[in-house]
């Protein structure tokens, strides 16, 4: 199997398909940047969790807000359940604003 990551990119040809997309991840600034993607909506769970300027890992998140434990494999990340986390944070956030940063906490965002 092969793999062209611009197949997925926005172009002339499928930019239609991402106007109404939404990005979500934690710390996804190095990896858009990597993949030369600029997109206009984008939930990045490590910002809009940010505390005291600090932002942390997608792994104490999750398991302090959602009470389960990620990264637990010898091996690495599995980013499958990376993303899933990192949507869960966003519902979470959107259910129990209180958590956010405080300039995240009293936006209304419509998933």
């Amino acid at each position: 199997m092969s793999f062209s990551h611009n197949q997925y990119l926005p172009n002339s040809d499928n930019r239609d398909q991402w106007d109404d997309s939404v990005l979500v991840g934690h710390g996804l600034n190095s990896d858009l940047k990597a993949l030369g993607i600029i997109h206009n909506r984008v939930i990045d769970t490590s910002v809009i969790y940010t505390n005291a300027g600090r932002r942390p890992s997608l792994r104490h998140l999750t398991e302090h807000l959602l009470g389960y434990k990620i990264q637990q494999n010898s091996s690495g990340h599995c980013s499958v359940e990376d993303a899933v986390a990192a949507v869960r944070l966003v519902i979470h956030g959107v259910n129990v604003p209180r958590f956010l940063a405080p300039e995240y906490q009293n936006l209304h965002m419509n998933i």
